[in-house]
């Protein structure tokens, strides 16, 4: 039957495509082939698209400008030539002539489809994602980059879209009519009994679960492909990429299903060098030196051919290094009066104090210094006071009644010593002589 073998044709796949797009083409196929007629010019004059796929590579400035637009299918044929579009097929021979081109440096997928037929994406997205490490390879989205469209564009290098461009549609969608047959006439379909999944009723349950199941097997092979060319997971790009649905410009940059806004004469311009700037405009090397120079030869090629910017230089570098030390000299000053403030022990402040004013002690040496004259202190205390045998009280008795004992200088600085541990381990500072002194306060 010749009547709707175009629209039995595209009931007959899956497709990465926004849906009204579909339902555009679905509506298309009915009409044109429902009289089994079909008026090529009558189609080219109302759709105003060419015959001819319009793919080609456009090489400028270096820079191949792949053309992806419209719906993509498989192959280029006569679905292709009634409703436009692109195919896989072409594009994958574009983009082989541009990496064997010696005069192309870099490549620009020039993207603005709704999506398409889910057979043939995969493999055109992986020769894409493989082919990265030959050539820079963009992906531009000027209009639309969604579904089979936007699964090309994540496995260039780089995603760069228009402010106004949307991307996204991750998933798989098909659909199936089913039409009465007209009257007088009958269909049979017989199924070998070896073969019983080969026919099943879509409109049974079991049918219906294993079109679900083929549909989810194809997104998650869609979802895992753009997290690893995006560089992300597959459950961010699950839950975070649009969930089916489309981003626009920065909301959509912002997510990470695209790298940056911009331009295609931007991007063009970025790959080819020009960066927006004539070439008759382009600045002169302000010198010239080999390759390997040392640095010798670099300050020598820089003041023969400017000498008024080695000078600038010169002098930038002088200041710079004044600057530099003035500024690490303070720093190191800083950390020496630190350093010898730190070994300060109670009753040699005034030795501290001048200590760290003489610009050249250090913490180590300051805290030999405060030893000395901490021991020597000691030394002169015990020394008036061995003659004396002071007593100290003992609080000791079941009555709680003073009595004294004599304490011989010995016994004296043993006492100090455990009395500057006990107040070190509650955390506080304590001489040597002040124990003494504290000691000896109880003396009658």
């Amino acid at each position: 039957m010749p009547k709707l073998r175009a629209f039995n044709w595209l009931a007959a796949h899956a497709w990465l495509l926004d849906s009204p797009v579909l339902q555009d083409i679905a509506a298309i196929a009915r009409r044109e082939f429902g009289s089994g007629e079909l008026d090529f010019e009558a189609l080219e004059a109302r759709s105003g698209k060419q015959l001819e796929n319009s793919h080609d590579v456009e090489i400028r400035d270096g820079v191949a400008v792949i053309q992806i637009s419209g719906v993509i299918s498989r192959y280029a044929n006569l679905f292709t030539l009634i409703c436009g579009g692109a195919s896989t097929g072409l594009i994958a021979k574009d983009l082989n002539m541009a990496l064997d081109d010696p005069e192309v440096t870099a490549i620009v997928l020039n993207i603005d489809s709704p999506g398409g037929e889910a057979k043939g994406i995969h493999e055109l997205a992986e020769m894409i994602y493989q082919a990265r490490d030959r050539k820079p390879i963009k992906a531009y989205i000027g209009g639309a980059g969604a579904s089979a469209a936007y699964w090309i564009a994540t496995a260039a290098d780089e995603v760069v879209m228009d402010a106004t461009a949307e991307v996204g549609s991750i998933g798989v969608v098909t659909g199936i009519r089913l039409f009465k047959p007209e009257e007088g006439e009958e269909r049979f379909e017989i199924v070998s009994s070896q073969s019983p999944n080969k026919r099943l009723d879509p409109a049974s349950d079991e049918g219906k679960a294993d079109i679900q199941s083929k549909v989810d097997q194809l997104a998650d092979v869609f979802i895992d492909r753009v997290a690893r060319n995006m560089g992300v997971t597959s459950d961010q790009v699950a839950a975070e990429f649009g969930k089916g649905g489309t981003l626009i410009g920065e909301a959509a940059v912002s997510r990470g299903m695209a790298q940056r806004l911009g331009s295609l004469e931007g991007l063009i311009d970025e790959l080819s060098g020009n960066t927006l700037m004539p070439k008759e405009n382009k600045p002169q090397p302000l010198f010239t030196v080999a390759e390997g120079a040392t640095v010798q030869q670099l300050v020598a090629a820089i003041t023969e051919d400017q000498p008024e910017v080695a000078a600038a230089l010169s002098v930038a570098g002088a200041e710079e290094a004044k600057t530099a030390g003035i500024e690490e000299g303070r720093k190191a000053e800083t950390e020496r009066v630190k350093s010898v403030f730190e070994a300060s022990l109670p009753g040699h402040e005034k030795l501290v104090q001048s200590l760290a004013l003489d610009g050249k002690t250090t913490g180590a040496e300051a805290a030999l210094k405060v030893l000395q004259a901490e021991r020597m202190a000691m030394g002169n205390y015990l020394s008036g006071r061995e003659a004396e045998a002071p007593v100290v009280d003992d609080v000791a008795s079941d009555d709680t009644k003073s009595k004294t004992t004599k304490m011989n200088p010995k016994e004296l600085a043993k006492a100090a010593q455990e009395l500057v541990a006990s107040e070190e381990k509650a955390g506080r500072k304590l001489s040597i002589a002040d124990a003494v002194s504290q000691i000896s306060q109880g003396v009658e």
